[in-house]
């Protein structure tokens, strides 16, 4: 039986989705791009943003009636934001081990022009995102004098860094409802992309001997402060996809109608499942990322015009969402939380979100990313500039 809440779920997405296709077609924002080689993955990506705005939604309604930030006790819900961070972690991974894969047939991966991709990539709108949490947070602090305590400083040193060795508080404001926590992922994501030489090293990829020294010296480190089973667990599965998908395997049945069906019930049959059991919710999350992969559309939704473009600006939403969400339940202090009143505000956000999520894209994300190649040139120059030539 569906309940008033996940109504409320399909409703505020399928809003958002007339929002996105209406963005989609006129370009007004920003112009939608072409479909890649993988278009049916940028589609899940665009689900998967989206849900986890929902999940957060829904924990800020039992933050709200009990002052707890807590896994929401529904499955479905509580999936919304579990699985969606595990899609991406298995999006990431399998496009980058892939291009490791593809690198080792051509000879060589270019490690620089990675980084600085990477960087350009996450760096703008996390560092303008944790510049509004900063603000927030000075507002709150600023009857007790301000923030110039050591302490103050040695957490804006984690945040710049990604929060990779933890994400604390500042001066004792808890900062978690502020971005709904959204920022832990990036601490994995790096993870990953600092230890993406040893993946290469154990695919046979050429590697720097300095280079992978350094990877190995770093990775140690920061596996100590991000240890979570699900999170690794989904990079390993990425890119075992990665592998499988170029050695062909399942690549006439995924486009059939029958793999869409079969996706269709590995969600249905996630969501039925009970808590506690991560080992099966990866396993069935995989094979069903695995048919997209190869190209499964799911009856054709995430070929979805509206669907690519929530997809497009998917680390907007995603890094974003969390002050919205913030400031519009802010606004809403003084009044007691009912559960329709809640919903109605968060899918009126959702529609809200989608266009704001379309501007942070257009000022902090495509005009960085499009710096790539130059940036790139600049710092080889520089670095080969700096070498002393051979006597």
């Amino acid at each position: 039986m569906v309940t008033a809440e996940q109504a409320y779920l399909v409703g505020g997405f399928a809003l958002m989705l007339l929002v996105a296709g209406w963005l989609a077609r006129t370009g007004v924002l920003v112009p939608l791009e072409k479909a890649g080689k993988y278009a049916s993955i940028d589609g899940l990506r665009g689900f998967a943003a989206t849900f986890v705005f929902f999940h957060h939604a829904h924990i800020w309604l039992i933050y709200r009636q009990g002052g707890v930030w807590e896994e929401p006790a529904s499955r479905s819900f509580a999936l919304l934001g579990k699985a969606g961070v595990w899609v991406f972690f298995m999006i990431t991974s399998f496009l980058f081990v892939g291009r490791l894969l593809d690198a080792r047939a051509k000879g060589g991966f270019d490690w620089l022009r990675f980084f600085v991709s990477r960087f350009l990539r996450i760096a703008p709108l996390y560092y303008f995102v944790l510049a509004v949490m900063v603000l927030l947070v000075a507002v709150y602090v600023r009857p007790r004098g301000g923030m110039d305590t050591a302490s103050d400083m040695l957490a804006y040193a984690k945040w710049i860094a990604f929060g990779v060795t933890g994400r604390p508080d500042f001066a004792e404001v808890d900062v978690l409802p502020l971005t709904a926590g959204v920022t832990w992922t990036l601490a994995y994501e790096w993870t990953f992309y600092l230890a993406l030489p040893l993946c290469a090293f154990a695919l046979s990829v050429r590697v720097n001997k300095a280079l992978l020294a350094a990877s190995a010296a770093v990775t140690l480190v920061l596996l100590y402060y991000n240890h979570s089973f699900g999170s690794f667990g989904a990079f390993f599965l990425g890119g075992l996809v990665a592998w499988l998908v170029r050695a062909g395997t399942l690549r006439g049945f995924a486009t059939t109608r029958m793999a869409s069906a079969l996706c269709v019930g590995l969600i249905v049959l996630l969501v039925a499942l009970p808590k506690g059991r991560p080992l099966l919710d990866l396993g069935l999350l995989f094979v069903f990322f695995w048919l997209v992969a190869q190209g499964c559309t799911v009856f054709g939704c995430f070929a979805l015009r509206s669907v690519r473009y929530l997809g497009q600006i998917s680390y907007s939403i995603y890094l974003t969402h969390g002050l919205l969400l913030y400031l519009l339940m802010s606004l809403r202090a003084g009044s007691a939380p009912t559960l329709h009143g809640h919903w109605l505000a968060a899918c009126g956000l959702g529609v809200a979100l989608v266009v704001s999520a379309s501007v942070t894209y257009r000022l902090f994300e495509r005009p960085f990313m499009r710096r790539v190649d130059w940036l790139t040139e600049r710092l080889r120059r520089a670095g080969a500039a700096a070498t002393p030539a051979p006597r």
